[in-house]
């Protein structure tokens, strides 16, 4: 329980409600839309940075595929957030190495 700072709500205690719990494994909406948010564009920008470099015969199109990479990660992500919580550090452990492993 958390008592209300500075006036008391009511005079009552209130409790803070957990949005997560281990055993319905239900995502965070606030979380869920950021992901979805960041990962639509992202994959928006491969396609036209990819669209583009093909058009003009440029070689330079293995930028476009950090993009495709970050869509990747961020739809890992998305999956991963409605894991438990040890499926979630497994995959925290594969983005980590992805992130560091050398291009």
């Amino acid at each position: 329980m958390i008592r209300a700072i500075g006036r008391p709500y009511a005079g009552r205690d209130f409790c803070v409600k957990n949005t997560v719990t281990e055993s319905q494994g239900t995502r965070l909406p606030a979380v869920n839309r950021a992901v979805r948010l960041i990962a639509l564009p992202e994959l928006g920008y491969f396609g036209i940075e990819f669209a583009v470099a093909r058009a003009i015969g440029s070689a330079s199109f293995a930028d476009s595929l950090d993009f495709l990479e970050d869509t990747a990660v961020n739809g890992l992500i998305l999956a991963a957030l409605g894991w438990s919580a040890h499926r979630r550090l497994i995959v925290g452990m594969i983005l980590a190495a992805i992130l560091f492993a050398p291009p």
